[in-house]
């Protein structure tokens, strides 16, 4: 079974529960992704509490016209948080990820602690190899099933 956290990304790109929506906007134009991983910091590290969109942005604040700079993470966020484990399995976690409708899923370690955030693009590339691989693996069963050649 191949591991989820074989292909995380690091680092997350995170913000506070009580970071505006403005530092929010700019942390992500910052660095070019389209969701933060909201934390709480605990004593064991960061742990997601949520996550924020751009589009959660856009539809939340900017279309109710609310004010970035006076909203904060906490209010827009998504709440109902769904992570996945570093020891989960690939496949595993794109079931979670399609019952859940989601796309991007933050890793946690057993204490909870974020390590990593995975993609649903990133784990389909992984399973599409996989796939890939079936015809030569069909060849090489087929070989041996001949047995030695006289």
């Amino acid at each position: 079974m191949k591991q989820v956290k074989n292909f995380a990304s690091f680092p997350v790109v995170t913000a506070l529960e009580s970071d505006t929506v403005e530092k929010i906007a700019q942390t992500m134009n910052e660095r070019h992704v389209g969701n933060v991983v909201v934390v709480s910091l605990t004593d064991e590290g960061f742990r997601p509490v949520g996550i924020v969109t751009d589009r959660d942005i856009v539809v939340l604040c900017v279309a109710t016209n609310r004010i970035p700079s006076t909203v904060t993470a906490v209010e827009i966020m998504s709440e109902d948080l769904v992570v996945a484990h570093e020891e989960d399995g690939v496949s595993g976690v794109l079931t979670l990820m399609k019952e859940n409708a989601i796309r991007r899923i933050p890793l946690v370690d057993r204490q909870g602690v974020l390590k990593g955030i995975v993609a649903m693009d990133d784990l389909i590339s992984v399973q599409g190899k996989e796939l890939d691989d079936l015809p030569r693996l069909q060849r090489n069963w087929e070989k041996v099933a001949r047995g030695p050649t006289p």
